[in-house]
């Protein structure tokens, strides 16, 4: 889309991951979370940019210099997404936002979500959901008649609002330069003395300004805070991947017990025995039988070959000598 950029706030520091390795960086099959972001959000905008931590820049400086830009200091989304100012000038379209832990939000939903923004000529556009528990999470006050009042953030939230159980998903849309005036105006007092971008919210309706919210399913915004929601994340894609593949005509012995990465090919009447994994830019041929306990990495398969049991394939793999 033209008139476009996206911004992928990154720069959390997960602390109840309970481990060194930045958050995003956790893997999910053969990825890690934040590629996940990286190629839906680059099939939708022509820019995009990842605000990050300093020790994420230095991981991901070699393959995306040009897209990262520095929040030195966990100030809160608000203060990550003031860091795009100086880069972005007099740009004058919108801007899609989303945390960087949501891997599996849809490349049609976030579409819905612009076409919506765009049609409707709105300042900001929520994507918002309902659960059951929404403990943690920012609840969208509305009014009787059903608009958007302000977010607030759980620990600031009043009994009332504990109550609502419709949450902010921390993606949207804004025009930019509407976004950018109230951006000075965010203030910290608040529990965790924390600069958000829920704020803007309020500070857009004080101006009338137009905004409204896209309601989505709650599967599709599951963020990652702990191991445990990460291990439930990996379930749901790789259930998502076979399942996919099972429709296009493939065999699997035990879905449950097979893991294939989400840039592998595989086709027609191939069948694939339980513990196998197949992960990178694998090509499995029409006919290829694949038994247990074997590991396919990067490597082309042709037609109707047999995989023997215990195998390891990898094109990355190098004889000693080599």
């Amino acid at each position: 889309m033209k008139d476009w950029i996206a911004a992928i706030l990154s720069a959390g520091q997960g602390k109840r991951m309970k481990t060194e390795r930045p958050k995003v960086l956790h893997p999910l099959l053969d990825r890690s979370i934040i590629y996940y972001l990286i190629d839906l959000v680059s099939k939708i905008v022509e820019r995009y940019f990842l605000i990050v931590s300093p020790k994420l820049y230095n991981v991901l400086y070699r393959e995306y210099r040009d897209h990262l830009i520095i929040q030195e200091k966990p100030l809160g989304t608000g203060d990550a997404v003031k860091q795009l100012v100086p880069f972005l000038g007099e740009f004058d379209g919108n801007i899609l936002i989303l945390p960087g832990d949501v891997p599996l939000i849809k490349e049609e939903t976030l579409k819905l979500l612009c076409e919506t923004h765009e049609r409707n000529n709105n300042t900001c556009t929520l994507l918002t959901t309902f659960i059951e528990n929404p403990q943690g999470y920012g609840r969208v006050v509305r009014d009787s008649n059903g608009r958007i009042l302000k977010i607030v953030e759980d620990k600031d939230a009043t009994g009332e609002e504990k109550k609502i159980k419709e949450i902010n998903t921390s993606i949207y849309v804004f025009k930019w330069k509407k976004l950018k005036e109230v951006l000075p105006y965010l203030s910290n007092d608040n529990v965790q003395r924390e600069f958000y971008l829920t704020d803007t919210i309020s500070l857009l309706l004080n101006k009338r300004e137009k905004i409204e919210a896209l309601i989505t399913d709650p599967y599709e915004v599951m963020g990652v805070n702990n191991q445990i929601e990460l291990a439930n994340l990996q379930g749901i894609i790789q259930e998502r991947i076979n399942k996919k593949w099972m429709e296009e005509g493939v065999s699997f012995i035990s879905p449950n017990l097979t893991f294939i990465g989400k840039d592998v090919i595989l086709n027609k009447d191939v069948i694939i025995y339980p513990n196998t994994i197949i992960f990178g830019k694998s090509f499995i041929g029409k006919g290829v039988k694949v038994f247990s306990n074997v590991i396919i990495e990067d490597y082309y398969i042709g037609d109707n070959i047999e995989i023997g049991t215990f195998s390891f394939i990898s094109s990355k793999l190098k004889l000693k000598g080599d």
